[in-house]
């Protein structure tokens, strides 16, 4: 058995490594799937993934940064 052969089969015994998905990531690809929709001209799936990327933003609520613009008491 060649070398390569070996390492292949190697591979195939592993399987797929399984990725750990945090919601940038799933972000950053949404991102380039939408691009990859808008090249190919697929304005459906173009503006489903768009959907998909509102949904996947973290959101900030307005009172959230309020909070962290007042001065904390240990600062007064």
């Amino acid at each position: 058995m060649s070398r390569l052969s070996y390492k292949l089969s190697s591979a195939l015994a592993k399987g797929r490594q399984s990725r750990r998905l945090t919601r940038e990531q799933i972000l950053v690809d949404l991102l380039n799937k939408r691009a990859a929709a808008r090249r190919a001209g697929l304005r459906d799936l173009e503006r489903a993934l768009r959907e998909q990327i509102r949904w996947a933003l973290p959101l900030r609520h307005a009172r959230d940064d309020e909070k962290s613009q007042e001065p904390a008491e240990s600062e007064l």
